[in-house]
């Protein structure tokens, strides 16, 4: 209890009094998590990660499941990493020639659609979201840059511990999630603001089609009745 922040007790304490409960009992059960043996297995181990990987209680198969993963895992870096490199070189590649035919095509596409109002929201939401592509690859590398930098800079994440080949798995996983954020997250972003797009679009096109409809309704009944008294 020495040990601890004496501003962890007091807000402990506070917030025992505001939910009506016995802040010594629960003090007690904070040591007692504290001082268990899997609290101190992490804090000498580092673990940093936590994945579903395994079963709550580590079995023998977890275990040779776990060494196998990892040897695959390793290998697969090995030609996963360049090709990962090379695509995310290529994406600006591919974003600027996106742009070039979302410019060439839009004339023909709003002239076949007759200036729909529907599909102007689209395209402007379409060009919107292709050029915000910048922002997520520039996050997802600045994941990739700092994220193992920020980790290995604390206490809690090293190599040079009983539980550093467990964390050089993790590592390496992470590198493979890292990698695929580059897709990922534009993809994600895409789908989301193209529905967005899409359900702003259609909201604005049957709200002028509702708010004109009783002009163009009254417009309509005069020619027709003026055809009906020639007819007659």
């Amino acid at each position: 209890m020495d040990q601890a922040d004496p501003g962890l007790w007091t807000r402990l304490s506070a917030a025992m009094s505001m939910i009506g409960g016995n802040a010594t009992d629960y003090r007690e059960a904070v040591i007692r998590r504290l001082v268990s043996p899997e609290s101190l297995t992490v804090s000498q181990g580092g673990h940093v990660y936590a994945g579903y990987g395994g079963n709550a209680d580590f079995t023998l198969d977890n275990s040779v499941s776990r060494v196998a993963a990892i040897g695959g895992t390793a290998l697969g870096s090995v030609a996963a990493f360049p090709a990962f490199d090379a695509m995310r070189q290529a994406l600006p590649m591919v974003q600027a020639v996106l742009l070039m035919a979302v410019v060439v095509i839009l004339p023909l596409i709003l002239a076949f659609s007759a200036y729909e109002i529907k599909t102007v929201i689209t395209l402007t939401f379409v060009v919107f979201a292709l050029n915000f592509l910048t922002f997520w690859w520039e996050l997802a590398r600045w994941l990739d840059s700092w994220l193992l930098t920020a980790l290995y800079s604390s206490d809690t994440h090293s190599s040079f511990n009983m539980a550093g080949f467990q964390n050089s798995s993790d590592d390496l996983i992470m590198n493979f999630v890292m990698a695929s954020m580059f897709l990922v997250l534009p993809a994600f972003w895409m789908g989301a603001l193209s529905w967005a797009g899409i359900r702003v679009g259609g909201a604005l096109d049957g709200a002028l089609r509702s708010g004109t409809a009783k002009v163009e309704q009254a417009g309509g009944e005069a020619v027709n009745k003026l055809k009906g008294a020639v007819k007659l």
